[in-house]
Formats: C-alpha cells, sequence, structure tokens
C-alpha cells in the first residue's frame, strides 16, 4: 500500500482525487496540504488523516507519505514537485505540468537524480472510450487518418467565479494551456504522431468566457480544428476521419464512441438502427459505473491506478515528464500564435508563456 499525501485542496482535488486516493485498496491517504485552515480541518475529519500542513515542505518531509499528489495552481508545480522528488516521494502533478520548460527542466533533473515515479495527471487519456478509441485508431480500422476535430467546451466560469490567479495568462496560462492541454495530449496519444505547427485565435480576453478556435498540422499529414472554452456549455468530444472508416469519441457520452464504415452514409436507417443497438447494449454498465461516479470520474480512478502501479513496480508511466512536457509546448506554441497573429512552429515554441493582450 503507497501512502499518498496531496498538497493543493482546490475543487479537482475534493471533488476528484481526494475521494478517489481514499477509495483505492492499493493506497491510503494520509495527509493533506492547504493553505486554508478550515479546509484541512474538514478534511482531516472526513478521511480520518493522520496529518494536516500548511506548508508543503512539511508534507513532502512526512515519514508517513510514499507518494506526494501536486494539485496547487499551476505556478507552482515545479516548487513542490522538486520538493518531493528531493525528499525521495513518487510524484503526480496535475495538468498542465508547468507554465514553462524551465520549470520542467527542473523537475525533469530532480526526477533523474531521485529515480522515483512521476507522473502527469492527463485524465482523459484514461477515459474508458478515449482507450478503446486509441485500440480503434491502431488497429487500422480507420485506414490513414486525414482529418481530425476536436471540441472541450465547459460551463466552469458559468458556474462558479473563478479564483483570481485563474484569470492572469502568467499564472495559469489561459484556456489553451489550462484546459486545451488535455486534447494536445489526446491528439498525441491517438494518433500516435506530434503536433509540428499551430494557429490559435481567442476572443477579447478581459471578457469572463476566454473562446479559442485553434488549426494544427501533426506529423503524419493529419490536419486539426479544435474549439476550447470555459464559459459554453459542456462539451468534451473528438472525431477522427480516415479513408476507411471515421471514428466519433464523446466522452460525457456512455455510449460515445462511434464508428462508421466508409460504405456507411450519414443520415441512412442502418447507420441509426446499428447505433440504437449499441446504445441498448451500453446501457447496463453504464448503470453500474453510475455507482462509482461514472466515466469522467472513471478516467481520475484508472490514472491513480497506473501510477500507484508503477510506483509500486517501478514502470515507467505512460504519461510522464515527456509527455507532459510535449503536451505544454504545444499551449506554448499557441499561445505565442496569439500574440504574433501567425501560426507557430512548434520547434520555434518559447519556452514561458507569452500573454495575449488582444
Amino acid at each position: 500500500m503507497i501512502r499518498v499525501g496531496v498538497v493543493g485542496c482546490g475543487r479537482v482535488a475534493q471533488q476528484k482525487h481526494l475521494p478517489i486516493i481514499a477509495s483505492l485498496p492499493e493506497a491510503e491517504l494520509v495527509a493533506v496540504c492547504d493553505l486554508d485552515r478550515a479546509t484541512r480541518e474538514r478534511l482531516v475529519e472526513q478521511y480520518g488523516l493522520r496529518a494536516s500542513f500548511e506548508n508543503f515542505h512539511e508534507l513532502v518531509a512526512h515519514d508517513a507519505v510514499d507518494a506526494v499528489m501536486v494539485a496547487v495552481p499551476t505556478q507552482f508545480h515545479a516548487d513542490v514537485g522538486v520538493a518531493a522528488l528531493e525528499a525521495g516521494k513518487h510524484v503526480m502533478i496535475e495538468k498542465p505540468l508547468a507554465l514553462g520548460l524551465d520549470e520542467v527542466d527542473r523537475l525533469e533533473a530532480a526526477a533523474k537524480s531521485a529515480q522515483k515515479t512521476v507522473a502527469v495527471a492527463m485524465n482523459s487519456r484514461w477515459h474508458r472510450l478515449s482507450r478503446a478509441a486509441h485500440d480503434v485508431v491502431t488497429s487500422g480500422a480507420l485506414g490513414t487518418p486525414g482529418l481530425l476535430r476536436s471540441v472541450f467546451t465547459d460551463d466552469f466560469r458559468l458556474n462558479e467565479k473563478p479564483r483570481p490567479w485563474m484569470m492572469q495568462h502568467e499564472k495559469a496560462g489561459c484556456v489553451l494551456v489550462e484546459q486545451a492541454i488535455h486534447h494536445f495530449d489526446l491528439w498525441r496519444y491517438l494518433l500516435g504522431s506530434e503536433v509540428t505547427d499551430i494557429y490559435a485565435e481567442m476572443n477579447d480576453p478581459s471578457t469572463s468566457s476566454e473562446r479559442a478556435a485553434v488549426t494544427a498540422t501533426m506529423a503524419n499529414g493529419v490536419l486539426v480544428s479544435a474549439m476550447f472554452t470555459e464559459g459554453l456549455k459542456a462539451n468534451n468530444e473528438l472525431e477522427i476521419y480516415g479513408d476507411q472508416a471515421h471514428l466519433m469519441l464523446s466522452m460525457y457520452d456512455f455510449d460515445g464512441l462511434d464508428v462508421t464504415p466508409r460504405s456507411e452514409y450519414p443520415g441512412t436507417v442502418g447507420p441509426r438502427i446499428r447505433r440504437l443497438k449499441q446504445t441498448l447494449r451500453a446501457f447496463p454498465g453504464a448503470l453500474q459505473r453510475v455507482r462509482t461516479g461514472g466515466d469522467w470520474t472513471g478516467s481520475y480512478r484508472a490514472e491513480w491506478q497506473h501510477f500507484l502501479d508503477c510506483a509500486e513496480s517501478g514502470k515507467t508511466p505512460e504519461c510522464g515528464l515527456t509527455e507532459g512536457r510535449s503536451a505544454l509546448t504545444v499551449g506554448l506554441a499557441a499561445m505565442a500564435s496569439l500574440a504574433k497573429r501567425c501560426p507557430v512552429r512548434i520547434a520555434d515554441a518559447p519556452r514561458e508563456i507569452v500573454p495575449y493582450r488582444g
């Protein structure tokens, strides 16, 4: 059993990471760290924790902690991660990995010295249907992929008032770093190819709802069109068009994976009947998964199970510092594209965020 301490107990930690860690037989949630005393006291009582701390240095030095979850604001990821590694702990870091490549260099150097497991929490690639979509693509069922459409929208800023740091590009990036990073990673994961160049446009950043549109090119020739926001109705889907079939992935639908052969024309009766049968077959399983939070919560559980297995066995995490750096570099290039108002090659991405002023 691996004993876990969590640094940073905000919304995602409280809603996802903490309850999942506490529920896993492979882990024991032993300590939390947060600046807010009331939050610490409530979590200690809720989970029956051994300890709580205001200073993260005290948590990472605690003998009862084997692994540290880094869920603080992104600008502090490297500081906490490096301290945990230097203390000999395994580390899971929330996405995005950092705000700049210098910080990633620090994490990589600390990880090399510590020889401990470091994973980046990109839960979208651990979604049950994302895993199935990856199997479809790698099987060759789509033929040669040519186009990818990507949409990740969220109503977070309609339902909750963002914390002040979230609205500052220097401290959080924008929607292209904070949220789109999920899909930048998914493009690489599903297609097995790197992004080579990217162009981004955004609305006036002074508004409460950042809306970004992106076009990109993959090294394998696939052209990408994508949209991202945190201030409109929630949706999370991705399509890949191949010369033999089309794949539709919708991560908020329990039956959200469909592969349509080239021979099936959209809108005809046959595909509709086939989809209805798929939905009916998927329904009983969906009811069972609702009891444990559904597929989206399940993606967090799967990434934690993988991390704990790697920490125990010494295996290299599927989504580690290399993958976190790659996704972040795409985000940095997208931010630079906003500022320059032109496409940017990923190889020419700046090492830190270029704030967009509109």
